[in-house]
């Protein structure tokens, strides 16, 4: 069997000497060939290695055509024959491989619920497993028992090895996804993985030695994607982190609540309806305003005419006002709202006999000059505006007693 790479047989090496057998430039830097290489050129969803070679940062490894290509930023050149130190970085390294491994277990794990993987995508943030199957992804019930089968699986330190066989020498192998035909057709060698008792599969990334390593796994929730589900995970000790932030902030919501870990959800539930109640007190409190406004206006001015008035209030405020006047015989009724943190002003615009060449003429003497946007149907329209308010109303003013004269 030909050499096998060093990131295949030993992943915990991460610093060690090469020759480089071909340099070319690249870039700015330099492409680099090495006689062996630590470095995973990435691939299987798992991405590359980082790291230095000689000190100089490693820009990109990737295979081509059965060779790994090595990118490294430097404006000194780089001889062929020459001796460098190649570093992998070795916490990356380690995440890698607790997220590969990990991955694994949870694949298998959802296998025994009949979903099965399609996609994975090893991410800097999550692990999201892309998945198929007739059982329902976001059971609740069924993400509890796939964790649980990975506790089990952690706890147990399974073993964690790779075989190396030809395409012959898979007959009778049962693996949890086939081989694609490409890889069945490859020059070298055939790359199985296997977790002790639990999975087997043809894998080319870098893996823990045991399932223990794994530590802890976490599930981040789900999204659909592509007619499919992905369920995202975290990983080892990503997990770890995640899970001491939370709970340093559950016991810091518990002091506020003054409450009991579990009282915690409850109270903070109640907490939101409360909220939610405040709000839509508020809300209606804002409608009676408007419609008070609205009548304190028809006292003033009549029942018809034009009515142009900045409200300070927000939308409900505004709608409330509109449903007033629209019962009387008012030919336009234009409104402008409280600025938002951004400085965007809500307005309302309603023209009961204008038609159309009403709201074009609005838009080309209000909107356009003070940046403001909106649409709607005849008679009613809104949008936001940005401006001096007391400007805008009189810019309305005197275009509608353009119209009129």
């Amino acid at each position: 069997m030909e050499e096998l790479p060093l990131y295949w047989t030993n992943p915990d090496l991460c610093e060690t000497d090469a020759v480089v057998v071909e340099s070319l430039p690249a870039g700015g830097g330099w492409s680099l060939v090495l006689d062996r290489t630590p470095f995973y050129p990435g691939g299987g969803g798992q991405p590359a290695d980082r790291g230095e070679i000689d000190g100089r940062p490693l820009i990109a490894v990737r295979k081509e055509n059965d060779r790994i290509i090595h990118e490294i930023s430097s404006k000194y050149p780089v001889t062929a024959g020459e001796v460098v130190c190649c570093s992998v970085d070795s916490d990356f390294r380690w995440d890698s491989r607790q997220q590969h491994t990990g991955q694994h277990l949870l694949s298998a794990a959802l296998a025994h619920e009949g979903l099965n993987t399609v996609s994975v995508h090893l991410g800097a943030d999550y692990i999201g497993i892309e998945v198929e199957g007739s059982a329902d992804a976001s059971d609740t019930q069924l993400i509890d028992r796939v964790l649980a089968a990975c506790d089990e699986w952690i706890i147990g330190n399974h073993a964690v090895y790779s075989r190396y066989l030809t395409p012959g020498e898979l007959d009778g192998v049962e693996l949890r996804r086939p081989l694609k035909a490409t890889d069945e057709s490859q020059s070298g060698p055939i790359r199985i993985v296997d977790i002790e008792g639990i999975d087997q599969i043809g894998c080319g990334g870098v893996h823990l030695d045991n399932t223990a390593s794994i530590g802890l796994i976490l599930f981040e929730g789900s999204e659909k994607l592509r007619g499919r589900i992905r369920l995202k995970w975290l990983i080892g000790d990503r997990a770890i982190k995640r899970a001491r932030l939370l709970s340093k902030e559950g016991k810091r919501l518990q002091t506020s609540l003054s409450c009991s870990p579990e009282e915690s959800t409850t109270r903070v539930e109640k907490l939101l309806e409360d909220v939610q109640s405040a709000r839509n007190s508020l809300k209606e409190a804002d409608r009676e305003i408007g419609r008070m406004l609205a009548e304190s206006w028809l006292r003033e001015t009549g029942r018809t005419g034009i009515i142009a008035k900045n409200i300070v209030g927000g939308r409900e405020r505004m709608e409330a006002v509109l449903e007033v006047l629209q019962t009387v015989d008012f030919s336009s009724v234009f409104l402008i709202g409280g600025a938002s943190e951004d400085g965007l002003i809500p307005w309302i615009l309603y023209m009961n006999d204008a038609g159309d060449n009403g709201f074009n003429s609005f838009r080309n003497t209000v909107l356009v000059p003070f940046s403001g946007k909106g649409g709607g149907r005849l008679p009613i329209w809104r949008g936001v505006i940005i401006g001096n308010p007391d400007k805008i109303i009189g810019v309305f003013k005197d275009m509608m007693k353009g119209s009129n004269s």
